[in-house]
């Protein structure tokens, strides 16, 4: 028997056999273009490791003017904005890193679900570091336009990061 998260199983989607999607999700591509999704994975791939080791001025270029990223599901930031928010976990997470368990590419959109892992070394939130180390559930929707980013949607459970940031050592 295979679990939704098995590769090969089927993800359900709400849809009867042969019926066409409705509402906003009926404006997705079609079938992705198998000769550009290598240069997407690896532009999104190359987001994450300049994320993480804290250089995302080295894609500027790599970004489109009307970049919009929404974070930690409630804040939307131009790519001037995201910076300074990466900036600063950065800071607050210098050994911080993504790990993705899955990575899937369908046209010009990449998801990657995985981890956000590091110790708490500097302010976050208003939260002194506590040298706690920090396991947080993530997953992205990363999507290009042109050869550029042009939109990013992170979502991370806020209550979680704070109740890991918060607890006492050893407990």
């Amino acid at each position: 028997t295979r679990s939704l998260g098995d590769p090969g199983s089927p993800v359900p989607t709400g849809l009867a056999p042969n019926e066409e999607p409705k509402g906003p999700y009926a404006q997705f591509p079609g079938p992705p273009d198998q000769a550009v999704q290598p240069q997407v994975r690896d532009l999104v791939m190359r987001f994450y490791r300049q994320f993480d080791q804290g250089q995302l001025t080295e894609l500027d270029a790599a970004v489109d003017s009307t970049f919009q990223a929404s974070v930690m599901g409630n804040q939307t930031l131009d790519w001037s904005g995201f910076k300074g928010f990466g900036a600063q976990f950065r800071r607050a997470f210098p050994d911080g890193r993504h790990e993705f368990d899955r990575i899937v590419v369908s046209g010009d959109t990449v998801v990657t679900i995985g981890h956000y892992r590091g110790t708490h070394q500097g302010e976050l939130m208003g939260i002194a570091p506590t040298h706690q180390q920090l396991n947080l559930s993530v997953m992205h929707l990363d999507r290009v336009a042109n050869g550029k980013i042009v939109e990013h949607l992170g979502i991370a459970n806020g209550a979680d990061l704070v109740k890991q940031l918060s607890r006492k050592s050893g407990s």
